[in-house]
């Protein structure tokens, strides 16, 4: 989950990138002024011209003859010899700094002392010379600082451009922002234009998102998303920022409402909520709903804004537990009271298979794993599904010794329903549907197969004693078996027994 350690981290890394560029800003400025500085001082201290034998020699300096095409460059008392040819702007700057080390170190030399250049001139006013060209660049750099620093300042803070930071929990997803491609979660820091945008995620098994979120100068703008298999199985939040003329607020909404909602562990409400007594800083949000995963974070509110956060929350594809069906040995039961949930089978054995991956479920016998333990799903329409969650034809499923999750309203009676049952019928025999039961020693050397579970029931058939026939259905006495041959039907339960 996000919390505010996330929301830390991404402002800390934000403001760092802001350091370097506000660095790398106030550089540029400084090196602005000083080579229009440089420019200005070149163009009276440095003489370009083919060198003269009478300049050859300066103070203790001695030069050589140029060679044709060669240019001397003096700068105080340095010189340096170059191709005319060259471009000089970088070396001028550095014979520049030379110069003024040197002119700043007069300023502390005894007024006696020569110092030597094109010229000469007395040690007194040279320094004076000195003293006002070494303050006039002081002023030059600190007001390029602190010009720079407003300047990046107010290109930056607090009302520079809002950012985006959106993540998924399982996987990797593609992020595209008003239509154009951000990057790949997570996406941090990623700067946006103030307003509205839309936010869209595309995963990995080529499930999508869209969502529109309102960004804020100055605050992030955070979307967090489990993508799930479609709308309905999925789950997530988004959480922004807006100016508020009524102090510090907060303002939870989610799907569906009426969840709880605790603030620090504490409960204050069911969504849609809103609050105005919270000061600044960090809390920890969480909202429950029944048969529906819970979701938690921590946020940070801000003054004088309002902090909006909208949570969509992932029904539960699988109770708590999950049992056996009575009288089977391989049939468990997957049931549900949500009619979100049961409107679409199919989709509700994809969220069954994705849940087992991401979360893991509690199978009776197993615990929680996130192996996927059933070789089939079953829903109460009849339909069979593998472990993708893709339609299998009955005829085709090979169980063996396989496990089946059957999908059951919770409405619905006990037991399987009745198209279930017909497609059970199909898988054959010795598929292992159910137990297997043997017919014990009967008054008659026989025992009776009936159309219904009742003594008035038609009779359809006869098990020798010894039989082994497959359980599908139990009902207070009786069972309801198939045998090798195909023979269908309900059997008394004294005269059988499990193996």
């Amino acid at each position: 989950m996000y919390s505010s350690a996330d929301a830390q981290r991404h402002t800390a890394n934000h403001l760092r990138k802001l350091v370097v560029v506000d660095f790398l800003f106030q550089f540029a400025c400084f090196f602005g002024v000083f080579n229009s500085i440089l420019q200005t001082y070149c163009n009276y201290k440095v003489k370009w011209r083919p060198e003269p034998e009478s300049n050859r020699r300066i103070g203790v300096l001695q030069t050589p003859a140029l060679p044709l095409g060669y240019q001397a460059m003096y700068c105080g008392k340095q010189q340096l010899i170059i191709n005319s040819a060259v471009n000089v702007d970088i070396l001028a700057l550095k014979w520049y700094f030379l110069d003024m080390a040197d002119r700043v170190s007069t300023i502390f030399t005894p007024v006696n002392q020569k110092y030597y250049s094109g010229s000469a001139v007395s040690s007194a006013g040279q320094k004076k010379k000195n003293i006002f060209a070494f303050v006039l660049t002081a002023v030059g750099v600190v007001l390029t600082c602190y010009f720079g620093y407003l300047l990046v300042n107010r290109f930056f803070f607090p009302s520079a451009k809002p950012y985006l930071d959106a993540d998924v929990y399982y996987g990797k997803a593609k992020v595209s922002v008003n239509g154009v491609e951000a990057g790949e979660t997570p996406l941090e820091n990623y700067v946006v234009k103030k307003g509205s945008g839309t936010v869209r995620f595309e995963g990995d098994a080529g499930v999508a998102y869209e969502t529109t979120v309102p960004f804020e100068a100055g605050y992030p703008s955070l979307v967090k998303r489990d993508l799930g298999v479609d709308e309905v199985f999925s789950s997530g939040f988004s959480l922004w920022y807006e100016k508020s003329d009524t102090g510090n607020v907060l303002s939870v909404i989610s799907e569906p409402s009426d969840a709880l909602v605790f603030i620090d562990g504490s409960e204050v409400g069911k969504t849609p909520f809103a609050s105005d007594k919270l000061t600044d800083g960090a809390y920890e949000l969480r909202i429950e709903k029944a048969n529906y995963e819970p979701q938690n974070f921590r946020l940070s509110v801000f003054k004088d804004q309002k902090v909006n956060v909208a949570f969509k929350l992932f029904p539960l594809p699988a109770p708590a537990s999950v049992k056996l069906m009575t009288g089977s040995t391989n049939i468990y039961d997957v049931n549900s009271a949500d009619s979100i949930i049961t409107a679409n089978p199919q989709q509700w054995a994809k969220a069954l298979v994705y849940w087992n991956k991401t979360r893991g479920i509690n199978i009776m016998g197993y615990g929680i794993n996130r192996d996927f333990v059933f070789k089939y799903v079953l829903d109460f329409a009849g339909n069979f599904y593998d472990t993708d969650a893709s339609a299998v034809d009955p005829e085709k499923v090979v169980l063996a010794d396989g496990k089946i999750a059957y999908l059951r309203k919770e409405a619905d009676v006990e037991g399987v329903s009745a198209q279930a049952k017909e497609s059970l019928a199909k898988i054959g025999t010795g598929a292992g549907l159910g137990k297997s039961v043997k017919v014990i020693t009967t008054p008659t050397g026989w025992l009776r197969v009936r159309s219904t579970a009742s003594l008035n029931g038609t009779e359809v058939g006869r098990l020798s004693v010894g039989d082994i026939v497959t359980v599908i259905e139990e009902s207070a006495g009786w069972v309801k078996i198939k045998s090798a041959s195909g023979l269908e039907g309900w059997a008394s339960a004294d005269y059988l027994q499990s193996l």
